[in-house]
């Protein structure tokens, strides 16, 4: 049973703590966007028809999904020992070693005990793993009112950035975890729980939500840079798209802001971008004032990593660059 949760690891990452939060991932070596780092199949995967309204309706099913979810996880840890043993692995204190998660790993992880419910419902809550995050892409499934939540064991340890380097790609019961930048040796792996295309004020109410505060190099650039205000002026503007993003890019070139730095900062105000870009009137209005799409989605990528989102609008223009640096997938 073992030997098909993890169908390829590469050896290019090993399992450390985390300066982000407890443990994480992190790349032994430089890799390129678009490589995959590990293939895994799911321990188990739960699956339900959700409605689209949300209501009483909705929480019900994805609760009944959920239950479903959990019987499947514990009837896997009464047959199989190891798989009990690496998902008390995943318990918030401990950091596993990473040939456990190897496939054929000869590390002896066997538990013959009767399997702790209460331990293993905590670790599922934190661990698992949705198929319809903004970080993920699914395929193999014509239809999209399915929703998915599931256990992928190494994938869990992956913690959240808003400089994500990595995406992950759904196949069926299988995921592939691909960098979608470049990374240098050292660096963790991540990729986004939530949205990363937003402002600061609205990632930090999303990352509360999952009971966790990002501390990732762009957040707290964004929080502690001297235009800071300014920057929330931006945001809490009168409405117009078109003078949001002129009057961004007027700062950027005031501020003296490096290359990531400029990207950071778009890419919080990608929805304003995207406004613009829909819009023939507004680019009629303020003309060469707004950078062009496919510069903007090059600094995105650079910056936070591919996003299939910032190239969709005006007419795509930065789809070769978002492909290039691997936000098209493996």
């Amino acid at each position: 049973m073992w030997s098909m949760y993890l169908v390829r690891a590469s050896q290019s990452s090993i399992v450390r703590r985390s300066a982000l939060a407890g443990r994480g991932i992190f790349a032994v070596k430089a890799v390129e966007a678009g490589t995959p780092l590990f293939v895994t199949e799911a321990v188990s995967v739960g699956r339900a028809m959700l409605p689209d309204r949300a209501d009483q309706s909705r929480e019900l099913a994805q609760l009944v999904m959920w239950k479903g979810f959990v019987e499947q996880v514990l009837e896997v840890v009464k047959r199989c020992g190891r798989t009990l043993r690496l998902i008390y692995a995943l318990s918030a204190d401990e950091v596993p070693e990473t040939e456990l998660f190897r496939p054929n790993s000869k590390v002896r992880a066997f538990l013959n005990e009767k399997p702790d419910v209460g331990r293993i419902l905590e670790v599922l809550d934190v661990n698992s793993l949705t198929e319809e995050a903004i970080s993920a892409k699914k395929l193999g499934s014509d239809d999209g009112g399915c929703h998915g939540v599931g256990l992928w064991l190494l994938a869990s340890l992956v913690n959240h950035s808003c400089t994500p380097n990595a995406r992950r790609l759904h196949i069926g019961d299988h995921m592939v975890v691909f960098a979608s930048r470049d990374a240098k040796a050292g660096e963790e792996i991540t990729f986004a729980y939530f949205d990363v295309l937003l402002p600061l004020k609205k990632r930090r109410a999303l990352a509360k939500a999952w009971g966790f505060q990002c501390g990732c190099e762009r957040c707290v650039f964004e929080e502690g840079a001297c235009h800071a205000e300014e920057i929330e002026g931006v945001v809490e503007g009168e409405g117009d798209a078109g003078k949001a993003v002129v009057r961004l890019e007027e700062g950027l070139k005031r501020w003296a802001t490096k290359a990531r730095e400029r990207g950071w900062l778009r890419a919080s105000f990608w929805e304003a971008f995207l406004e613009c870009y829909k819009s023939e009137k507004t680019m009629r209005k303020w003309g060469r004032r707004i950078p062009a799409e496919a510069v903007v989605a090059e600094s995105i990528a650079e910056a936070v990593g591919g996003d299939e989102r910032s190239v969709e609008g005006g007419g795509g223009g930065g789809e070769e660059e978002w492909r290039r640096r691997g936000g098209g997938g493996v």
